[in-house]
């Protein structure tokens, strides 16, 4: 962690545009490579091939979700993402005949979106399918986020087999070749809401190498479930899934495609916290974050309310070893801590909800106190209030969106979150 003059640590969510670093361009995920999708599709012997595994037995509850642009929606039936050798198949999701509208085919029953939207030709589209199964399956389409038309409800037998996944194809019906270009394909292992599916379809998953190592994502309610998802953001043979590590293969002329940046994932990110308890951020334990001297916190903050208490950042595990927090006290009053003091900006602005607001907090030495300063939009608000001039320093993880402390996790967007040492 580089700490330079001015500030100890930036943590960019929003891209708000591309960062130039020499020549080198970084992708949605600051990565000095480039935003790619599976091409080269079309033939029956081109396609991305995932070896088989027990974790693709999703027959109870499952949802395929994939961004594609088809550069037809007539003619035969173009498979998305499939995995049987024979007629029946474990899925067989993708764009039924010249209908033009989505379809997922499980064991030997299809599902058809009769009622839904017909899909648009050479255009960016998510879409995705999702299934419980009771006594009979029920299915749900959507598209960019929405639910398409009526579930569908029908008895049908998942095939639990040892047939690779096929993405852009299908072993059983080599004929349903998709024509044109997948990206960001995702296998769960639950069934998921259409408020599910469009708060995560525009946030990439897995881009780089031990993305969900020690399992941080899975902790996420919003990510628990997630099997695998495939980016096809890396060259060569091999396309990497680095949350569930089930990597595939390209196969004939399918291969990782070079795209503009923020397509189709657009460039620009923010945190969502959804306001469970295991919804927040960590951040491993760094001497950069003993602001015992001077020190500064600030970002953009979208609370969805504030007439709860809710903490948007903290250090330390028990009181007494408290390096800091930062929250928001019911009514939306913000207050900033260190070790047992607590300084709440009573005569302050209160912050908005369901709008941006720009907040900052420093802390400045003086003497035997600190002096502590709120700040929205960029006016200080409220008076200068003088707590002790305690900060202890600890080996504990930095939380956003919650503290280690307390079960009062943040509900709302954070982006652009800074910390200085000045």
């Amino acid at each position: 962690m580089k700490k330079g003059l001015y500030f100890s640590l930036i943590i960019l969510f929003f891209l708000g545009s591309a960062i130039l670093r020499g020549q080198n361009i970084t992708d949605e995920y600051g990565i000095q490579n480039h935003n790619s999708y599976l091409g080269g599709l079309g033939l029956t012997i081109s396609y991305g091939n995932v070896p088989s595994h027990p974790d693709f037995n999703i027959d109870t509850a499952g949802t395929l979700e994939a961004w594609i642009n088809p550069t037809s929606i007539t003619g035969t039936t173009k498979s998305i993402i499939s995995k049987g050798a024979s007629t029946n198949v474990s899925f067989l999701f993708g764009i039924y005949g010249s209908s033009g509208k989505l379809f997922v085919r499980i064991g030997s029953t299809e599902f058809f979106n009769s009622d839904g939207l017909v899909l648009p030709a050479n255009q960016w589209t998510h879409v995705a399918v999702s299934w419980n199964k009771a006594a009979n399956y029920t299915v749900s389409f959507f598209i960019n986020g929405a639910m398409s038309g009526t579930a569908a409800t029908a008895s049908a037998t998942f095939s639990v087999n040892t047939d690779a996944i096929r993405i852009g194809g299908s072993q059983a019906f080599p004929a349903y070749v998709f024509q044109g270009t997948i990206d960001e394909v995702r296998l769960w292992k639950r069934s998921r809401t259409a408020n599910q599916i469009a708060c995560n379809r525009f946030v990439g998953l897995g881009d780089r190498e031990d993305a969900n190592s020690w399992e941080r994502m899975t902790y996420g309610s919003y990510y628990n479930g997630l099997v695998s998802t495939w980016t096809f953001n890396s060259s060569g043979t091999t396309f990497f899934d680095y949350f569930g590590y089930h990597h595939g293969t390209y196969v004939g002329s399918a291969a990782s495609t070079q795209t503009t940046l923020g397509v189709p994932i657009p460039y620009n990110f923010a945190m969502k916290f959804n306001g469970a308890q295991y919804d927040f951020l960590t951040v491993s334990s760094n001497t950069v974050f003993n602001q015992t001297g001077d020190g500064s916190i600030e970002m953009w903050i979208k609370p969805l309310s504030i007439s709860t208490e809710q903490i948007l950042m903290s250090k330390g595990g028990s009181i007494s070893s408290l390096s800091f927090i930062l929250g928001m006290a019911p009514g939306g009053k913000l207050y900033f801590g260190t070790g047992t003091n607590v300084a709440l900006n009573s005569t302050g602005q209160a912050l908005t909800a369901n709008v941006w607001n720009h907040i900052a907090v420093t802390w400045m030495t003086s003497g035997s106190t600190f002096q502590v300063r709120f700040y929205k939009n960029g006016k200080q608000g409220g008076s200068t209030s003088i707590i002790p001039n305690t900060f202890p320093t600890n080996t504990d993880a930095l939380l956003i969106g919650s503290s280690a402390l307390y079960n009062l996790p943040f509900n709302g967007y954070i982006d652009e979150l800074r910390i200085w040492n000045q």
